[in-house]
């Protein structure tokens, strides 16, 4: 019983820290994130001549958002989510410049600028980066959540 009141607790006050979007979304949603990453960083890296020292700023920033998205997974947290945020902070302008404007991956850098906004926005903190200095164009929660779930292939 007391564990189950415990547990209880633990999820209310996630819920309650969650303003915009459910602990389940939120979780969703750095997952998405997460998930894009890998596919974009082996497109990124196959271009030819690409700067080495780029990419692994790149993986180091994926393997970051990796083990964030799955803290968050498992104990929602403001800071989780602003780590995933200031992540893809630095991740996206370095990614941007590996790609021409009209490339297949830079909505999928863009959607993830976003969505990471709204993680922090959920915990009713506010965004450490604005969206639309890092990435050209802003997307809406439920726009970033379609392209990276589409991802590029």
């Amino acid at each position: 019983m007391t564990i189950r009141i415990a547990a209880l607790a633990v999820t209310i006050a996630a819920l309650a820290g969650c303003a915009g979007s459910s602990v389940s979304q939120v979780a969703t949603d750095a997952s998405l994130i997460a998930a894009a990453l890998p596919p974009l960083l082996a497109s990124l890296s196959a271009i030819p001549g690409v700067n080495q020292t780029t990419i692994a700023t790149l993986q180091a920033d994926n393997a970051t958002v990796q083990a964030d998205a799955a803290l968050l997974a498992k104990t929602p947290s403001a800071t989780t989510a602003a780590g995933i945020e200031s992540t893809i902070a630095e991740f996206a302008p370095l990614a941007l410049t590996l790609v021409p404007g009209a490339s297949p991956y830079v909505p999928v850098i863009e959607a993830a600028v976003s969505l990471a906004q709204v993680l922090v926005t959920d915990f009713s903190a506010p965004s450490t980066t604005a969206a639309s200095a890092v990435a050209p164009t802003v997307y809406t929660a439920s726009q970033a959540r379609a392209i990276l779930a589409a991802g590029v292939h």
